[in-house]
């Protein structure tokens, strides 16, 4: 009895062996040939072709040099000339004139704005410098306030006591004026801003209030429009804790310029009695025909 042949078992394929099997293997037909086909010189442009490179349409034509060989070296290329970026002749010439005058516009500029920079810092400069004859006419410029009251004239002791006895007369007047309408004269001694309040004096408030002080509020004040150091008439009203207040204030205007007119020339006087004071306290000075060069040390 015949025995099937034995076959040898297969080992299993190695790892890629499906991909080294589908493998696309090109046919021995077209296996690469060992020396290319070649075409004569006059197809390919002659000689030239093979000192040269063929060049591209983009690129410009090479122009050789005069008295250059052929063939001998890498020829030099003359680029073609081109039209300008900004145009012809007279349109790079007007736009060479514009830039210009444009630079000479902002140089001018920044010139003005240095000058006016200088001119700044140095006006506090110039008004340090300036002269006492150039800032007297400035200040003569200024108005000068209003002159409320007359000129003093002569502050003598007898001028003071005439306007002394005219102010007693026109007080005494007005206080007579004021009992007729149940009023009071008094003088406007102070006014507290921040408080909005401020007092009348009056002596003869004393009797009646047992004050001489009355309070005035700041509605009151603002509402006649009377000031400190003011002759004023008012009456005297009661709050609702019985305390006197002043209402229905109005200025005297006259006995308040006699008034303030007599302070002034009291003010005056005394001024000038201070400086006879001084003058007299140094004594008279040296004779002017003849120096004292001994200066008091017993030289004659």
């Amino acid at each position: 009895m015949a025995q099937a042949p034995k076959t040898r078992p297969r080992l299993p394929p190695a790892l890629g062996h499906e991909f080294a099997m589908a493998a696309h293997r090109p046919p021995a037909a077209f296996a690469r040939p060992t020396a290319w086909p070649t075409r004569p010189a006059a197809q390919r442009g002659g000689a030239a072709f093979g000192a040269a490179p063929m060049l591209s349409a983009t690129r410009p034509t090479p122009i050789p040099l005069r008295g250059a060989v052929p063939g001998g070296g890498t020829p030099i290329l003359i680029p073609t000339p081109t039209l300008s970026p900004m145009g012809s002749a007279p349109e790079a010439a007007q736009f060479a004139q514009l830039m210009q005058m444009q630079a000479a516009a902002m140089m001018q500029m920044q010139m003005g704005a240095m000058a006016q920079m200088q001119m700044a810092g140095m006006m506090p400069m110039m008004q340090m410098g300036m002269p006492m004859g150039s800032v007297m006419p400035m200040m003569q410029m200024q108005p000068a306030p209003a002159v409320e009251e007359e000129d003093l004239g002569p502050c003598t002791p007898d001028d003071i006591t005439e306007v002394e006895l005219e102010l007693k007369d026109e007080e005494k007047a007005a206080k007579i004026d004021a009992k007729k309408s149940g009023s009071f004269v008094g003088f406007m001694a102070r006014y507290i801003e921040d408080e909005g309040f401020g007092f009348i004096s009056c002596p003869e408030c004393k009797e009646a209030w047992d004050k001489t002080d009355i309070f005035v509020s700041g509605r009151t004040v603002v509402t006649s429009g009377i000031d400190v150091g003011e002759m004023v008439t008012f009456q005297v009203q009661t709050d609702g804790k019985d305390r006197p207040r002043a209402m229905n204030c109005k200025t005297l205007t006259k006995l308040t310029k006699l008034r303030k007119r007599l302070t002034r020339m009291r003010e005056v006087a005394k001024a000038a009695n201070s400086l006879k004071r001084g003058s007299a306290a140094f004594g008279p000075g040296p004779d002017p025909k003849r120096a004292n060069l001994g200066m008091g040390f017993g030289y004659p």
